[in-house]
């Protein structure tokens, strides 16, 4: 109900489908390689601020 409220529309795939995350996937994906697994981080501001400024520069 929320979606239709708002003009959106839902998945049109089936639940599960590789198809319908595979953006998001890539995106997390190259999140965890480029920034998270670079290094040890001691607070989770640290991680947070190069999470954004990957974003930002990519």
């Amino acid at each position: 109900m929320m979606l239709k409220n708002n003009g959106l529309f839902g998945s049109m795939g089936r639940v599960a489908a590789a198809g319908d995350n595979a953006r998001m996937e890539s995106f997390h994906s190259l999140l965890q390689n480029n920034v998270l697994n670079t290094k040890k981080w001691e607070t989770r501001d640290e991680p947070r601020l190069a999470i954004v400024t990957w974003i930002e520069r990519t």
